[in-house]
């Protein structure tokens, strides 16, 4: 069930030629059980040079150049999250694919449920060579 209630969530994911991996985790994030206008999608790239902008732009993302020479993964999620703009910030990496169409929902019920909570990460990984 899409429900408006549902906080505005930035997703911030670094990335520097993922033109192999990008377009299943960004299908997966625009394939959520969620209201799509309450999800925006930064990319804080290290100046590709393969097809990732490509890519990317086909999911409706906000695209950050960042500076090639001080690029890495943990600072351009840094950058990214400078851009973000919604009531959640969730950093997701270029290869992550969102295991089911109910993951935001599932990631964002204990804001909802508990006042107190301030940060959420996911209990099990899979690991897919």
């Amino acid at each position: 069930m899409k429900n408006k209630n549902f906080p505005t969530i930035s997703v911030v994911i670094a990335t520097h030629n993922s033109a192999r991996t990008l377009g299943r985790g960004l299908a997966s994030i625009r394939a959520q059980e969620y209201l799509q206008e309450r999800i925006e999608i930064i990319i804080a790239d290290g100046a590709s040079t393969d097809n990732t902008y490509d890519i990317a732009v086909k999911y409706n993302v906000r695209w950050i150049a960042v500076d090639s020479t001080k690029q890495s993964a943990e600072y351009n999620k840094a950058v990214g999250i400078s851009y973000a703009r919604q009531e959640i910030v969730a950093m997701i990496d270029h290869d992550n694919v969102l295991p089911h169409t109910m993951w935001f929902q599932n990631m964002v019920r204990p804001f909802l449920e508990e006042k107190d909570v301030v940060g959420v990460e996911t209990l099990r990984y899979h690991y897919d060579p």
